[in-house]
């Protein structure tokens, strides 16, 4: 219950997404048609957006690179930089908050990505990088170390020039 309580506090406190394990096919199809977050598994592997040239894409993994930096290193005004203002998953202002209270009941965060893919690309405006990662905090108060790996997609908007994270959907596998 604590671990899935813990992804879910770095999984941005806005996401209110369905469960994608209650979710038919057919609406499942739907999201992703949408516009909504979503990806296709196939014979356990994935599909990487095609129409995303290699500079971009190394673009879009550094900024997925320095949050995972940000959240690592608990150091807050990187976490800020990276944040989206204008972000679809949660409230910037409320996620600083939430972060803050994480950064501060935790000694240790991390956060390491197994390997990550950019699985959506909308030019000039969307990306969504999909990553398998291993994550393990530790608690002040106790020294409770809690460790699971956790599936996760995040979706990058480019914000200033920048890409910025705009939301971020996390499944413990």
């Amino acid at each position: 219950v604590i671990v899935l309580l813990v992804t879910l506090i770095l999984a941005a406190c806005g996401d209110n997404e369905a469960d994608p394990k209650e979710l038919s096919v057919e609406e499942a199809a739907k999201i992703i048609e949408d516009g909504t977050v979503g990806y296709e598994v196939v014979d356990g592997t994935y599909t990487e957006a095609e129409n995303v040239s290699e500079e971009m894409e190394q673009q879009i993994l550094t900024a997925f690179n320095e949050y995972l930096t940000a959240l690592n290193e608990k150091e807050l005004e990187k976490f800020k930089e990276i944040l989206a203002v204008e972000a679809e998953g949660f409230s910037y202002e409320e996620e600083i908050k939430y972060v803050s209270n994480v950064f501060e009941q935790f000694d240790t965060i991390s956060r390491v990505s197994k390997e990550a893919y950019v699985i959506k690309y909308i030019e000039g405006k969307e990306a969504h990088i999909l990553s398998n990662m291993d994550v393990t905090m530790v608690e002040k108060e106790t020294n409770n170390e809690l460790k699971w790996q956790e599936r996760t997609v995040m979706v990058f908007i480019l914000e200033d020039g920048k890409w910025k994270v705009s939301s971020v959907h996390a499944r413990q596998i």
